[in-house]
This record gives C-alpha cells, structure tokens and sequence, in this order.
C-alpha cells in the first residue's frame, strides 16, 4: 500500500534484479480536495474535473520509497543512536536519580519539623506561665494567636512539602518500574 499525492493505493513495484516489493509513498502536507499536493499540480490540473488528479494523468512527483528502503533508512538511524548505548543508558539513570531524588526535600522537612517542635514548645511554655501567673489576657491571647498561627503555617507548609516527596518518590516508583532497572536507586527511596 502506497500514499501519492494523499491517495491510497496498493502496488507491487518491480526492482530490476530483484523481487516484487511494496512501495510506500510519503505524502506531502496540504492536500486539496481534487487531490493535487504540489503547486504545480493545482496549475496542470486547472479545468480538469474534480477526482481526475496528477496520480491519473502519471504527473505526480511525490517521492516513493520501497519497504525495504525505510528498513535501512530506520535501522541506520537506529544504529548511530545506539552507537554510544551505554552512555545513553548511564545518562538516562543520573537524570532520572536527578529527578526522584528526595534528599533537598527530606532536609526542608527535618528543619521545618525542628522548628515546629520549637514553636510548640514555645506554646506549651507560654500556656504554663499563663496559668502558674496572672498574665493580661489581652497580650497573653494576642501572643498565643502569634504563636498559634506560625505552628499552623509551619503545618501546611510541612504537609505540601511531604505531598511533594510522597509524589517524587512515586515518580521514582514508576520511572524505575519503567526501565526495569533498580541499580540507579537511591538508599532510602
């Protein structure tokens, strides 16, 4: 089966010497309705009736190309991209332990829940010295939201952070299920 000038047709081409092979044909963009693919065929094919296309009068000049040319074609291409296989593969493993690595991540968590256990304790703190003094209650309240609202903000942020590792550990999951290759993980992911 062939495409010329965006019709399909099916062919045996005759290769001196050679058997009957399948010839493709690479269609060019900007097909017309009447069928012509090439400026020149829209001009030769001016006042002929609609479906009577340069395929029918033997003037189309898309280029064709037999089975057996893309096979080479595509295993040469093939071959100079494999040609250096193992570098690609080792460059694939550090972009992908680049991409799941979670160790930035794990550090902001540490920090963020070292200062949560701080401003916690800080309000246990604060609560105590409330209840073993009189304290205004007016700036007592007002410290305490202070305080309350930092602990809450240190919360979420926390929680995006975590969501953020949980989901580039799955990446990581998927992209080591992928390629079938656990040697490029990392301890602990």
């Amino acid at each position: 089966m062939f495409q010329v000038c965006g019709l399909v047709k099916k062919s045996a081409v005759s290769i001196p010497g050679g058997e009957a092979q399948q010839a493709v044909s690479i269609p060019s963009e900007g097909a017309q309705e009447n069928g012509a693919q090439h400026a020149g065929d829209a001009q030769e094919n001016a006042g002929t009736p609609q479906g009577i296309g340069p395929l029918q009068k033997g003037r189309c000049r898309t280029p064709h190309l037999t089975e057996e040319q893309i096979k080479r074609a595509f295993c040469r291409a093939l071959g100079l991209l494999l040609s250096d296989r193992e570098r690609l593969i080792e460059d694939g493993r550090v972009v992908m332990a680049e991409l799941t690595d979670t160790s930035a991540l794990d550090a902001q968590i540490a920090s963020l829940q070292d200062e949560m256990s701080s401003v916690s304790e800080s309000i246990q703190n604060f609560v105590s010295l409330n209840a073993k003094t009189s304290l205004d209650q007016d700036s007592y309240n007002k410290e305490y939201r202070v305080l309350a609202t930092r602990y809450e903000s240190l919360t979420a942020e926390l929680e995006i952070l975590e969501s953020d590792r949980a989901a580039r550990l799955e990446k990581a999951e998927n992209c080591w299920l992928f390629t079938g290759d656990r040697r490029g993980r990392r301890a602990g992911n």
